[in-house]
């Protein structure tokens, strides 16, 4: 008569099956859970270049003095009359395009003590996204388009 105990101790082959299919489950979704976080830091990048420019407006409409940004695609960064720094757009914002609609030279961007500004359209890519920032020249808005 053999006990219960006498039976070796270990998984089924089905038991090993179930197991091996969840982990191919998991493995399967994993690139779509993270194909969402470079999209997610590019919305992220784009939303904190629009605050600091919606700062930079309000600081020239409240400081009654003209804040100028001049930007260098090329290098990725901006400068800016404010502090005198070289800023660094954030590593998400792959690209940056800047068009200056009736303009044959493409000037600096300005914000104005009265709250105008200069019109302006910046194009950002990053993470296969892409997204415009607009700069209303009569009022100074400043708007996210992703």
């Amino acid at each position: 008569m053999t006990s219960r105990f006498d039976r070796q101790a270990g998984f089924t082959l089905i038991e090993l099956l179930v197991v091996l299919a969840v982990i191919a489950l998991l493995l399967a979704l994993v690139p779509s859970l993270t194909a969402g976080i470079g999209g997610m830091r590019f919305r992220t990048a784009a939303r904190a270049l629009t605050a600091e420019l919606r700062e930079m407006q309000a600081t020239a409409l409240g400081s009654g003095r003209e804040i100028t940004l001049a930007f260098d695609p090329r290098e990725r960064s901006w400068r800016s009359s404010l502090d005198g720094r070289t800023h660094t757009l954030p590593a998400a914002i792959d690209r940056l395009d800047i068009r200056f609609p009736g303009h044959a030279t493409a000037p600096v961007l300005r914000f104005m003590p009265d709250g105008s500004a200069s019109l302006a359209v910046l194009h950002l890519t990053g993470g296969g996204r892409q997204a415009e920032i607009t700069i209303d020249g009569l009022v100074g808005r400043v708007r996210l388009n992703d």
